[in-house]
């Protein structure tokens, strides 16, 4: 396949496919006239499709494999050695995904799925829970990123891509919250505390609410609040 194309596949050519279904792939930016060596493929040009994907097979089950942009987060750590990350990717929105042994000394992927990476990653879409496969780190973002990563880990909806969310996310110089939550549809320029109508000072995560200085302690914990 020529290196310099970008291709991406939108589904297979029936409802329900099975091991021998042929795949539809839709090449985005190809000059005409290009066409990968792979067999059963069906190429069309489609500009809404540009991120590098193909389904393959396991065990007779289809699996899209994904690569993009993507902002860590936050990480989980589970039971084992695996780490679930939260990612904020470039062409898919926000997701949950599987780092398999991540916290093993001799993994590869720890290093680039660290809070508020910048990374080029892989993962491959299987089951519920998408699995990382590669990852490498081009960037980071500064520690004053922290809260408007947890304002989209909060409240971006998932699988749901956002460029405007993704340009504010990824800026050098961290906007201040009220513009991610404004791009989130909590635009609080008219907002009003839910108890006393005052001014808002704060977002709460749990309730979903503005509330002013006064209401924060009997209505909800500091902690589970952003600072307008």
């Amino acid at each position: 396949m020529n290196s310099n194309v970008a291709f991406g596949v939108r589904f297979p050519l029936v409802s329900t496919p099975t091991k021998n279904t042929p795949y539809g792939v839709f090449l985005v930016g190809a000059g005409k006239g290009n066409r990968t060596p792979l067999d059963r493929l069906e190429t069309c040009s489609n500009s809404h499709y540009t991120i590098p994907a193909v389904w393959g097979y396991d065990s007779g089950k289809p699996v899209l494999e994904q690569v993009t942009q993507a902002i860590v987060l936050d990480k989980e750590f589970t039971t084992d050695a695996h780490v679930r990350v939260h990612l904020f990717t470039k062409d898919s929105g926000k997701i949950l995904a599987k780092a398999v042994s991540a916290r093993k000394i001799t993994s590869k992927l720890g290093a680039h799925l660290e809070p508020l990476s910048v990374s080029t990653v892989r993962f491959v879409q299987k089951n519920h829970l998408p699995m990382l496969i590669d990852a490498l780190r081009f960037d980071k973002l500064p520690l004053t990123s922290l809260m408007n990563a947890r304002i989209v880990r909060e409240l971006a909806p998932e699988w749901e891509p956002d460029e405007e969310l993704w340009a504010l996310l990824a800026e050098k110089v961290s906007p201040p919250p009220r513009a991610l939550l404004a791009a989130l549809g909590y635009d609080p320029t008219f907002a009003a505390c839910e108890w006393c109508g005052g001014s808002p000072d704060y977002f709460s995560f749990r309730t979903q609410l503005f509330l002013c200085r006064s209401c924060v302690p009997q209505r909800a914990a500091v902690a589970d609040c952003v600072c307008l």
